[in-house]
């Protein structure tokens, strides 16, 4: 959890993005004002 700066980067998001999409995941996003965003990943498991 963070407090006082911000979590994130967008770097980290473009880096999170091409894992996600590279093994066909998913990422979901809730956020709540003033409270914050969490971030769900879903990766398919290996055959």
């Amino acid at each position: 959890m963070c407090s006082g700066n911000p979590c994130g980067t967008d770097r980290e998001m473009t880096i999170l993005k091409k894992i996600v999409d590279k093994y066909a995941g998913k990422i979901q996003v809730e956020s709540e004002f003033e409270k914050g965003s969490t971030f769900t990943v879903q990766l398919p498991l290996a055959k």
